[in-house]
This record gives C-alpha cells, structure tokens and sequence, in this order.
C-alpha cells in the first residue's frame, strides 16, 4: 500500500505541474522546485521516524528524491541555474521516462512490502550456515560441461544449550528455493533442533552458492511443471517425468543426507555438525519437496518421521499400466504427517484409494492426515508473508497468512517433539483446522 502511495504521489507531480505548464502557458518550476524539496524532506523524516523500512528496495527512490531536492535547494538558493526551456515534445519524452523509472523502482515495493516476521516460541538463540558440496558420483544433466552436481545446503541450529539435537532435512516445491519456509526453520532450531534445508538446483528458482555464484531454474523443468499444474500432461508421459523428478531430488537428499552423516562422524567434527543427533533425523518438504521427503523416509532406516507439506506422494507409485497408476503395497513403514489445503483434501477424499496419498494412509496406522481450511497451495510457505501479490497469483487461499504459517510450525513442532523427542499427547489421525 505504501508502494502505491508512493508511486501515485510522484506521478501526480510530474503530471500535474506539466499539465499545469501547457495549458496556464507559465513557468512553474519555482513550484515544482519547491515541491521536490518538500517531498525529499517527507520522505527523509518517514525513514528517520521508521515509517517506511529502511530496506535496500527504497534506495532507487531515496536517490532520485535525494538528487531533485539537492538540485532544487540549489537552484532556490541561486547557486545554480535553471535548465533552458526543452521543446514541448522532448519534455513529454523525458516524463514518460521517468514515469517509466518510477514505476520499475516501485515495483519491488509492491512485490515484496517486507516480510512479517514472526516471532519463534523456542528459547535457543539460532545461528546459521549455508554449504556447497559436490557430488562427484552424479553428472549435472541440467548443463552441457562435464561438471558434478552440487547442491547448497543451509543449516539453522540452537548456537548454545545441551546438544546433540534432533535433525530436520527440509526440500523446497518445484521452483522454490532453500528460504521458503524460514519461520519454519527458525521455531524448529529455537525449539532444539537442527535443521538443514536443500537447494535443487535448476528446480530451484534461484540457487545462491556459498562462493556468489547463481543458478537459474531450468526453463524447460518450470515449462514443464506448469504445464503439469494445468492438467496439461497426463498419463504415462506424466508418471514419467513424476519418477524422474523423484529420481533427482532423491538423489539431492540421499547425497546430503550421507555428506552430512560423514561429518558427523568424523572425528574433527566442527561447527553445526557437532550438534547433530545421528540417531534421531526426521525429513520434510513442500508440494514436491514433500513428495521427496516421502520417498526419502521409505528408502532409509535413519529416517524416523516425515512431514509433507500439500505435497503428492509421487514415490508411492512404482508402476503404470493399463491407465493406472500402480501403488506400493508395502505399508509405509515410519510415522509420518500429511498436511492438506482445503481442495486438495477434497480432492483427496474424492479419488480415494486411487490417490496415493489416500492409499498410504487408509494402510498405514502410523499415518496422520491435517486439513487447514481456506487454505491454498503456497499458504504452507514463508510467500504470503513475503510477497503477497505473487503468492495470490501462484495460489493461495482465504485464510489469514500469518495465522496459517503460526499454525503449520505448530504442527510441525508438535509432530517432531513426538516422533524425535517422544514428547507430548498422542493426536488424532486426522485433524481439521
């Protein structure tokens, strides 16, 4: 709203005192200079006062208003002098310029008014640290070099207190990335927990490396899923790409997994691994990073609960024949938590068993279902609290974002404390908030 405010004010400046120009046929640049001056100070004293964020967003519109007021205080002073009269045509080019401006400056203002932190319920003071490793078993089939793959990792852990603590792999929705679920992260370490969040590159909207270096998410895998999400790609073609985006991902949490397990167990073991309890990890994810911490949690006897986030459990398939998907029959073998957005628990009860999320659960008693109502799909991210206006556009429901996110750490903290820790009352299999 502020972003908007902002823009609206200086476009009705330019506008105006044109408007003014052209149709009164007099001067009004002592007005306009003095306006300029006035809007520098406005905007100088609603930093000062914290009115407006001081966020790196607002210096493109600090400096266009820092240099009109100086130019301006200037020119009223008679230090310097005015420009010369522009040819009419030239002036209007220069406006819509600086309209032009305005509104690139703006933009990530409206995008992203700044993000509602949440405060954590836990005592532990967090800390952080991110990691690049190389996987030098696996090719990265996104490039054409003959380069390994290498995942970036980050890791929020409790900086003092009783250690070890329980470990919390988390994996980011297609075209996420490592921060999407930060509160998430941050009530689990306050709570005593180390938590360990994975980048995929090129299914990652944008991977920033320890060493600066960018990964662009891969324009045909976000093609691709886009077209998935709009019913486009059905059948076999889909439970193709489906096993071969769980064969990656797996591969990602496997490799990190195993890479953090090592420096554990290394005896010069340093830093956040040095916290990390071996014998008590759980696994999570959102919307395909669920789908990945599902498979994970059935691959490996490390692994004791697993949460997934509006996730489909596509690792549950494991073959396709005659139009239908054919589903493991083996029960799912550790406790985990299937969060849902209202349509899609709808959906969920209306397939029944030929869903396979459905089919896990009605032959799992170590299964637990949650359905949070006027919830949508990004709702069970950080987005809503960070952009509003894309996560609208990508999906959200009805429900206040705060209190969905307040509510889903919750949950995820109270799963944990009794799968990790074996703490807390035992719930009931299925929830409805």
């Amino acid at each position: 709203m502020i972003a908007l405010v902002v823009l609206f004010v200086l476009v009705a400046v330019e506008v105006i005192f044109l408007v003014i120009e052209r149709t009164r046929a007099v001067s009004v640049r002592r007005s306009l200079r003095l306006t300029w001056l006035l809007l520098g100070a406005v905007f100088l004293a609603a930093m000062v006062s914290q009115l407006l964020d001081w966020r790196s967003n607002w210096m493109g519109i600090a400096c266009i208003l820092s240099v009109q007021s100086v130019y301006s205080l200037v020119v009223l002073l008679g230090r310097a002098k005015e420009h010369q009269v522009m040819p009419k045509r030239r002036k209007v080019g220069m406006l819509v310029l600086r309209l032009f401006l305005y509104l690139v400056l703006v933009a990530p203002l409206f995008l992203f008014p700044g993000s509602r932190h949440m405060q954590v319920t836990g005592s532990y003071a967090v800390g952080t640290q991110a990691y690049t490793w190389t996987d030098e078993s696996r090719d990265e089939t996104f490039t054409d070099e003959a380069d390994h793959r290498t995942v970036t990792v980050q890791f929020w852990y409790p900086e003092d207190g009783e250690r070890p603590y329980p470990l919390v792999v988390f994996s980011h929705g297609a075209f996420g990335y490592r921060m999407s679920n930060h509160s998430t992260f941050m009530e689990l370490a306050s709570n005593g927990y180390v938590v360990c969040s994975i980048d995929h590159p090129f299914h990652s909207f944008m991977t920033r490396q320890v060493d600066g270096d960018r990964v662009i998410v891969d324009m045909d895998f976000l093609q691709t899923a886009m077209a998935v999400e709009h019913g486009k790609i059905e059948g076999r073609r889909l439970y193709e790409l489906e096993q071969s985006w769980m064969a990656l991902r797996t591969a990602d949490m496997n490799f990190v997994l195993d890479t953090i397990l090592e420096k554990v167990h290394t005896a010069s073991a340093e830093g956040v691994f040095t916290r990390i309890a071996d014998d008590s990890i759980g696994v999570m994810g959102h919307s395909m990073g669920g789908a990945t911490a599902a498979a994970i949690g059935r691959e490996r006897s490390e692994v004791d609960a697993v949460v997934v986030l509006d996730g489909t459990m596509m690792g549950e398939t494991i073959g396709y024949s005659d139009g239908v998907e054919q589903f493991e029959l083996q029960m799912y073998p550790k406790t985990i938590l299937n969060v849902f957005n209202e349509d899609h628990a709808k959906q969920a009860k209306a397939l029944g068993d030929s869903y396979s999320n459905t089919y896990m659960h009605n032959r799992s008693d170590l299964s637990y279902q949650t359905v949070v109502l006027g919830s949508g799909h990004l709702n069970f991210t950080d987005l809503p609290l960070v952009s509003p206006v894309l996560a609208n556009l990508l999906g959200t429901g009805t429900v206040d974002a705060e209190y969905c996110m307040r509510l889903t750490n919750s949950l995820v903290l109270e799963f944990f404390d009794q799968t990790l820790k074996g703490k807390g009352l035992a719930v009931a299999r299925e929830r409805i908030f």
